[in-house]
């Protein structure tokens, strides 16, 4: 793949550069920073790389030029007013894939609008790991695929209860007091964690069971 990636010499540029070389490392990548001083860091940084030096103007009518020739762009500046910019000349001129790098997790839904389908939010793991070490109890949103139809939930149970799940649909895990894991689940208790993973409506159904079932006494 052609990629290129506004970068900014910004901690999330510098790791999505990174991550783009290992998941194709057989591509070509072009670096863009907006001054001499950060263009010449990259180049250094990143030696396997192409590295153009354009400011945000610039750099606006190099997507219009090559766009023919780019099959993925990556905006990763340090501000979202301008990787909207980016992001929405890219889609203009017909770029195959645009991927945004949030500084600001509230500006998601003005990426949406403008119909980019994929947004990476760097923020996103603090409230998942946050909830997974210190909640109670109770469900807790982990992971979800890029297409939103894989999801993964842990759930910490209050008391005792039994597990009901559609054959292949959910797949269980749980992980014991003791921290010796148990893939076939049939009933969690209180200072275990339970993980569901599966299809989203699957996945949703399956916990609606499990929080309805709690209280009620399970045998043994």
């Amino acid at each position: 793949m052609r990629i290129v990636v506004f970068s900014g010499m910004t901690h999330t540029g510098g790791l999505a550069v990174a991550t783009l070389r290992e998941a194709d490392p057989e591509g070509k990548l072009i670096i863009v920073e907006p001054t001499v001083e950060k263009s010449a860091a990259a180049k250094k940084q990143f030696p396997w790389a192409e590295v153009l030096k354009k400011n945000v103007d610039e750099f606006i009518e190099y997507l219009k030029e090559t766009a023919q020739l780019i099959d993925v762009f990556v905006a990763c500046s340090d501000s979202d007013a301008v990787n909207y910019r980016f992001c929405k000349t890219a889609l203009d001129v017909g770029v195959p894939m645009v991927i945004p790098v949030l500084n600001n997790p509230l500006n998601r839904e003005l990426f949406q609008r403008s119909g980019v389908s994929i947004i990476v939010n760097p923020y996103a793991s603090i409230k998942p790991k946050l909830l997974e070490a210190l909640k109670a109890d109770g469900e807790i949103s982990l992971y979800e695929s890029l297409n939103s139809q894989i999801v993964l939930h842990a759930y910490k149970p209050t008391s005792r209860v039994k597990l009901e799940s559609p054959e292949g649909e959910v797949c269980f895990l749980a992980v014991k007091a003791d921290g010796s894991t148990v893939s076939k689940v049939r009933e969690v208790d209180k200072n275990e964690v339970l993980y569901v993973l599966g299809v989203k409506d699957a996945v949703r159904r399956c916990l609606e069971s499990v929080r309805a079932a709690r209280g009620k006494r399970v045998s043994g």
